[in-house]
């Protein structure tokens, strides 16, 4: 506990220097289910992708990142110790449900930052028109920059993201099938997991 109150301590002073404001609650518990709990609460849950459990002992850790979005309502941040600002944001936009709660939690991070949101489809040019555009209409009144690609979704929207400059590529939990595979248990997501691009999963 007293590491716990260290490390708390320690990041309480650092948001003070930016100016934000910071209440400290140290609890002793299950990694998983303390964040669970504090969770309930939160309207956005954000985290390192490695714990020091994973950072000390590679292949060790618990891997929170997979456990946690089936078991939180609040959209979940995974952070990449490379990323201290928000310069741009992405999201892979299908139109299915899970895409439309990704653009609500996008939403949240990228209006405050006033960051360039690139809309990524993956599919054939002729369907990507009204969707993108439904995407314009979501995210008003910030502006969308499209991207129609092909390919395998998880290897596309990545790489489009990348390509784009954006740090945070934002995706959701209960989507189409391809949305769902590429935040979970997918080749991309263990590149993403050692890659610079934080991932918002809605």
């Amino acid at each position: 506990m007293a590491d716990g109150q260290r490390i708390c301590q320690a990041f309480e002073a650092l948001a003070a220097e930016r100016g934000v404001p910071v209440t400290n609650d140290v609890r002793a518990g299950s990694v998983p289910d303390v964040i669970v709990d504090a969770a309930a609460d939160a309207d956005l849950v954000v985290m390192g992708m490695r714990g020091e459990t994973e950072s000390k002992f590679p292949g060790q850790g618990g891997r929170l990142a997979a456990l946690l979005p089936s078991r939180i309502d609040a959209p979940l941040l995974l952070v990449p110790p490379q990323t201290t600002s928000i310069h741009g944001v992405a999201i892979g936009y299908d139109g299915s449900t899970g895409a439309r709660h990704a653009v609500r939690a996008l939403r949240m991070v990228a209006a405050p930052c006033e960051t360039p949101v690139h809309g990524i489809y993956v599919g054939d040019a002729g369907e990507a028109g009204l969707l993108l555009d439904e995407l314009d209409e979501k995210m008003a009144p910030l502006s969308v920059v499209r991207h129609v690609v092909t390919g395998s979704p998880h290897e596309a929207i990545v790489s489009t993201a990348r390509e784009a400059g954006a740090d945070v590529v934002a995706l959701g939990f209960t989507g189409q099938s391809k949305l769902k595979d590429f935040a979970f248990g997918t080749l991309t997501e263990r590149a993403l997991l050692e890659g610079s691009m934080a991932v918002l999963i809605a």
